[in-house]
């Protein structure tokens, strides 16, 4: 990798590891796939996303503790007309007027269509990234949805039964205690 070469060859090493992922995820059992996606792949990241929240038909809770507005706007979205949105982040690292705004102009535009609620943890009380379709299908992500794959890759990965059952058990508790965001 020395030499005059080094940024031709690494970009080619880097463009081998990703193909072979991706053929690895293809062929992989419905219930292992997730999703690879690589730095600046944003469209990648909507798809992936959107895919999980597909799986959704009456629920769906995204957990992030460093949420910021784009969750309004990227991701919430893609989760089905009818399916109610729960979003559950950390005090400490969100901004809630980012979120109230958003929240505000959600609600304004599709009313009891696509229900969605915003609660804030206790602070630091949350760490893991989470999407939960119904309660029972949960996906681990590796970066917070607001720089989702923007500076290094990032991966979407469904979480064995045994291990979802627990996290989700966890969020839930979570949810209980934490106080609802409320808009003007």
């Amino acid at each position: 990798l020395n030499g005059f070469l080094r940024e031709q060859n690494a970009q080619q090493i880097a463009a081998v590891v990703f193909r072979a992922l991706a053929y690895a995820e293809a062929n992989a059992p419905t219930a292992a796939r997730g999703g690879f996606i690589g730095v600046g792949a944003a469209l990648d990241a909507l798809q992936v996303v959107g895919k999980v929240l597909a799986e959704a038909k009456r629920h769906a809770l995204i957990v992030d503790a460093y949420m910021d507005s784009r969750v309004f706007t990227d991701f919430a979205p893609t989760a089905a007309q009818g399916v109610s949105v729960r979003l559950l982040t950390d005090s400490f690292y969100t901004k809630p007027d980012a979120l109230i705004a958003g929240m505000t102009r959600w609600r304004q535009q599709f009313g009891a269509a696509r229900p969605i609620e915003v609660r804030l943890s206790a602070p630091r009380a949350l760490h893991d990234r989470l999407i939960v379709a119904d309660g029972a299908l949960v996906w681990s992500l590796t970066q917070s949805l607001k720089d989702f794959a923007s500076r290094s890759p990032a991966l979407v990965q469904r979480v064995d039964p045994d291990l979802a059952k627990m996290k989700f058990e966890f969020c839930e508790q979570v949810w209980t205690v934490s106080t609802p965001l409320t808009g003007p």
